[in-house]
């Protein structure tokens, strides 16, 4: 990993790379340029001398970030297994709840919480049924094949009912007490916004992260 880290600084200080790049091309002629080689290898060396001290912070702070994140997505790979909601979904409603101090592991819960009621649901039984038959809203578990349509389609639902109190009530028991950090997260944005605007500045979410 240090390896690859390594060529990633590299490649952000311009003051090593044409040096590096100088050995590079030279490294393909014939053994005529060793010679050459040599000079140009030098020269790198006293490149990256030049940046010492940044360098090696800079590699140590990437090493560290590499395996946070690395640890980061093996633990939004779990949750996805435990809720059977995406990676991509789950790292979505993570960077809405860290908008208002939370976090997803908060949310977690109410997500297996979520998954169990609609299993429930699916045999006719639970309070999360019993909601959906007695509670004015339009969410069929039926319409919906994966966990996360079928989480944002709940959301969704609630939010096209006229009484809070309703809101609140669904809320509850689909997500127990990770709906009250659940809806602070709803209410800093919609779900499609925060992916959009995690596409257009290149946010990496997933397995692909990594």
């Amino acid at each position: 990993m240090a390896s690859k880290i390594v060529k990633m600084v590299l490649k952000l200080d311009d003051k090593a790379s044409p040096g590096l790049k100088k050995v590079g091309g030279e490294a393909k002629t014939t053994t005529g340029g060793m010679a050459s080689l040599r000079t140009g290898a030098l020269a790198a060396a006293g490149g990256l001398a030049a940046i010492g001290t940044a360098a090696i912070a800079s590699i140590k702070f990437l090493e560290g970030l590499a395996d946070e994140m690395k640890e980061t997505v093996n633990t939004f790979g779990d949750m996805s297994g435990i809720t059977g909601m995406s990676t991509e979904l789950l790292e979505t409603f993570d960077l809405m709840a860290r908008s208002t101090g939370s976090d997803i592991k908060k949310l977690e819960r109410g997500f297996v919480t979520f998954g169990r009621g609609m299993s429930d649901a699916a045999n006719g039984t639970g309070e999360l049924n019993h909601l959906l038959e007695t509670l004015p809203m339009s969410f069929n578990p039926a319409a919906f094949d994966t966990m996360d349509e079928k989480v944002l389609g709940f959301i969704e639902s609630v939010r096209g009912m006229e009484s809070v109190g309703d809101q609140a009530a669904a809320m509850t028991a689909a997500f127990g007490r990770a709906a009250i950090d659940l809806q602070k997260a709803l209410n800093t944005g919609d779900v499609e916004s925060y992916r959009e605007e995690m596409e257009r500045i290149g946010f990496v979410a997933g397995p692909e992260a990594v």
